[in-house]
């Protein structure tokens, strides 16, 4: 007995699984070795994103300060009132106020702006008089002097306004300037490059520094840098200059622990082991899942005499494997024993409902023959009682569960006929039928059990009540469908009624409203399951629309004799 268990062991999937996870511990050691040496290029790839992005954004508040700044000074230049005060205004008071209220504006505007190294206004008066006011950053602010005015008015008077950032040389620094005015009136803002640089230095990559330059030089800069240097651009929208950021490779790949010497030796073993995992899992696992999912397959698809081949893979799937036949046989066996027993009180309960003849319909039928022999309408009375005898036979004698529907059509035919002689001039009815299908075989009484709810309910003395039969063909994934819509003009449906009768809903009311309604549903889910469906709804009236598949027998009986 020991012998006999140690000898399954081996074959179990507990033992194969843990051999597996043996086979691959030593390949696993050698795939993070692998993963180290890959490692360094997804740092860089985070550390280039990384710093792209915050060059972005470091770019991005740049443009705003800038284009602030470049609207400011327009129309501070060309619609402001106060430098053409200052310019053309005789009175000295007048000219130091406007001074005033402009240093004023341009000291506020500086507290705003941590890039701008500040702003200037220079103004040739009327009598010949320069103003020149120059507001500074506090937070590097540049020396004023003579050499800066004189900077200024050569650049103003040499090229004008060109309402955009250049790149300028002054003091042995390089700067951006942006004049703006004409007619002796310029405005302008300066900034020092150096300054932009030191906001941006980030600390956490070694060695990383941001140049400034115009585009133009772009592919020079980049010749210059020395081997292992990688580099971020970025270029500026409000002004002509490129962002560029680089930093040294090795100062940030040196922290990690590099083995590419043996990485084509590491590819080839992971290759190997993939190839191994793949057979064994194979052998092992997936080939007795996957034809333990195609018998499930033949099951659902209702072969129960299926059975599935022993299996030898383990002794846990071979148990699988003996216990899911024994399990089929045993619900083969259940579902006859159990379809038998529902098909009997189905049966009943069909025929109970296909014999469901209501005894005032019968009273008020022999009522009316009554009446009508009484006032000497014997015609129409003889004609009364063989409609009559028309409809009792159908009611009484049907016992299929399909009839043709020609069988059916007569058989409505027939309760109107009798209802007509009833109601009179008090309701009129159409009704089209698809000549191709008036052999398809429908449950008894389902188009009359329609028919009857809507003279239940619609008739009235206000109005005449019309009925409508209309009965089509249709393909549905090349197979023949029919759709049976009964629609009236009557009052409809209400609205929690018709909410229920759509879902299939039962309807428990005192006096029995729209149960017959329920009962056809029922019916129709028991004969088509998913393939019949039904929707109820108002449009001027209730609509009934039914929708089952056209199928038919030369078997079937053809008339209700």
């Amino acid at each position: 007995m020991k012998n006999n268990h140690l000898r399954y062991i081996p074959n179990s999937i507990s033992f194969k699984l843990l051999l597996s996870i043996c086979l691959c511990v030593v390949p696993m050691v050698a795939l993070l070795i692998y993963n180290n040496q890959q490692s360094h290029n997804v740092l860089l790839s985070q550390v280039d994103s990384t710093h792209r992005n915050m060059l972005q954004i470091y770019t991005v508040q740049l443009d705003s300060q800038l284009n602030s700044a470049s609207s400011y000074l327009a129309n501070l230049a060309l619609y402001e009132n106060d430098p053409q005060i200052i310019a053309l205004s005789g009175s000295e008071s007048a000219v130091k106020l406007a001074t005033m209220r402009v240093k004023n504006d341009m000291d506020d505007r500086m507290l705003t702006n941590n890039f701008l190294d500040g702003y200037f206004l220079w103004v040739e008066e009327k009598s010949g008089y320069v103003t020149f006011y120059n507001c500074v950053n506090p937070l590097h602010p540049i020396t004023p002097g003579d050499d800066l005015k004189a900077f200024i008015k050569e650049q103003a008077i040499s090229e004008g306004t060109n309402f955009s950032w250049q790149f300028r040389h002054f003091r042995n620094k390089d700067y951006l300037f942006l004049i703006v005015g004409k007619d002796g009136i310029y405005t302008g803002a300066y900034i020092s490059l150096d300054n932009l640089i030191s906001e941006f230095e980030p600390s956490d990559v070694p060695g990383s520094h941001l140049a400034i330059i115009p585009p133009a030089d772009e592919a020079s800069y980049l010749l210059s840098l020395p081997e292992g240097i990688q580099s971020i651009a970025v270029r500026s929208e409000s002004a002509d200059l490129l962002m560029m950021e680089h930093f040294s490779r090795n100062e940030i790949t040196k922290i990690l622990p590099l083995m590419q010497q043996y990485s084509w030796l590491i590819s080839t073993l992971l290759f190997l082991l993939v190839i191994v995992l793949l057979v064994l899992v194979k052998h092992i696992v997936t080939d007795p899942l996957i034809r333990l999912v195609a018998a499930m397959h033949h099951i659902e698809d209702g072969n129960l005499d299926y059975r599935m081949p022993p299996e030898h893979a383990s002794v846990e799937l071979a148990l699988v494997s003996s216990t899911f036949n024994q399990m089929i046989g045993e619900i083969q066996n259940l579902k006859i024993n159990i379809y038998e027993q529902q098909l009997n009180v189905q049966k009943a309960q069909l025929r109970n409902l296909q014999l469901q003849i209501k005894p005032h319909f019968l009273i008020n039928s022999l009522n009316m023959v009554y009446n009508l022999m009484g006032t000497s309408q014997i015609p129409l009375a003889r004609k009364l009682i063989q409609h009559s005898i028309d409809f009792f036979r159908y009611m009484v004698h049907v016992d299929e569960h399909l009839v043709p529907l020609h069988a059916e059509i007569n058989h409505v035919k027939a309760y109107l006929d009798i209802q007509s002689v009833r109601y009179q001039d008090q309701f009129i009815y159409s009704l089209e039928v698809d000549p191709t299908i008036s052999d398809m075989l429908i449950p008894p009484v389902l188009i009359q059990g329609l028919v009857e709810n809507s003279m239940k309910y619609g008739l009235s003395l206000d109005s005449i009540l019309r009925i409508d039969i209309r009965i089509t063909a249709f393909e549905k994934e090349y197979f023949p469908y029919a759709r049976i819509e009964i629609s009236d003009s009557g009052s409809g449906f209400s609205e929690d009624i018709l909410e229920k009768l759509n879902a299939g809903k039962k309807i428990l009311r005192e006096d029995g409203s729209h149960i017959g309604i329920h009962n056809i549903t029922q019916r129709l889910r028991f004969l088509f399951g998913d393939n019949a469906s039904w929707e109820f709804k108002n449009r001027n009236g209730a609509v009934n629309t039914i929708t089952i598949p056209a199928t038919f027998s030369d078997t079937a009986l053809d008339s209700p004799d």
